[in-house]
């Protein structure tokens, strides 16, 4: 009879396998989060195979993240991936405040204003010491029409501009609220410090913000800047 720590270890193990990504998965998720990063608000899509064996959450902190890069993974009782991820790249455990890498997955979206709130945004003379912080959402979409979003009580609708962008770019999103992009314009209203965000759907979407983008949310009538 197989016991419970026989399973549990078997459940690690295949945790760990599923974040250690090849050369070729690196480079693909690397360049993704880069042409997400470099022109905000045009939805990118992870390969399948990274999509079937992760959540697509935690795939941008495995490509970014080695022996000297600090982590936080934000933990529930449903989503306990952060020891496997540290034990895949090496990378080691932080608490947010001195975090390089943060991941936040849509069963921790209660936390994403703590998080963004507590990062670290780098300075003036050193924004390279910002978190890269990538946000597990339900939905993305360019899409008005698209009925997911439309319908949805959560779904915010971000007009975007600034660098990367050509005049505005509009998205929905669906998993994230409009306290959470307030705080978002609170951590990046003195650039070049700040925060760059990334948000990513269990269905492979990854959608680039950078702390220069200029955001406008909408929800329902009413609309909230943010920078």
């Amino acid at each position: 009879m197989t016991s419970d720590l026989d399973t549990d270890s078997r459940q690690y193990a295949a945790k760990v396998a599923a974040c250690r990504f090849n050369a070729l998965e690196s480079q693909a998720v690397f360049k993704l989060m880069l042409e997400a990063l470099s022109r905000p608000g045009l939805i990118e899509q992870f390969p399948l195979e990274i999509q079937h064996r992760l959540p697509c959450v935690l795939a941008p902190v495995i490509v970014l993240a080695d022996v000297e890069t600090r982590i936080h993974i934000a933990q529930t009782s449903q989503f306990n991936w952060e020891s496997a991820l540290i034990s895949a790249t090496g990378a080691r455990p932080s608490v947010i405040s001195t975090a390089d890498l943060i991941a936040i997955p849509l069963e921790a979206a209660e936390l994403i204003s703590q998080v963004l709130e507590s990062a670290p945004r780098g300075t003036a003379l050193a924004p390279e010491h910002g978190a890269r912080v990538i946000i597990g959402v339900r939905r993305i979409s360019s899409h008005e029409a698209e009925p997911a979003i439309k319908e949805s009580s959560h779904g915010l609708k971000l007009r975007l501009s600034g660098p990367g962008v050509k005049d505005e770019r509009i998205v929905w999103v669906d998993g994230i609220s409009l306290q959470d992009f307030q705080t978002l314009q609170r951590s990046n209203a003195h650039f070049p410090s700040g925060i760059d965000v990334w948000m990513t759907t269990d269905n492979g979407q990854i959608l680039g913000l950078p702390r220069s983008t200029h955001i406008v949310v909408e929800e329902h009538s009413s609309k909230q800047e943010a920078h």
